[in-house]
């Protein structure tokens, strides 16, 4: 890959992609609390792995989950109404 434009496109749907998984984690720390924490105190999982497993589950199961689709389609559209600064 060369072309200015094409890479500015890849890193672009790169950081839109990270976003929402890393929102998505976040708020479903949120909802059902943090991931497990194994034996050395760390957490099993990071939030975006959290998330990804999250948005994951939803599209393979997008019609079992829609109002839960629907509601990570809004954390992506409108972030701050899952994050505050508070």
């Amino acid at each position: 890959m060369t072309e200015p434009d094409r890479i500015r496109k890849l890193l672009g749907v790169l950081a839109l992609t990270y976003s929402w998984t890393l929102t998505s984690g976040l708020d479903r720390k949120r909802r059902e609390g943090p991931p497990r924490e194994c034996a050395n105190g760390y957490p099993e999982k990071s939030l975006f792995r959290y998330g990804l497993d999250r948005l994951r589950e939803l599209l393979v199961n997008w019609y079992k989950m829609q109002d839960e689709l629907n509601r990570c389609v809004q954390a992506l559209t409108a972030p701050r109404l899952f994050l505050s600064c508070s």
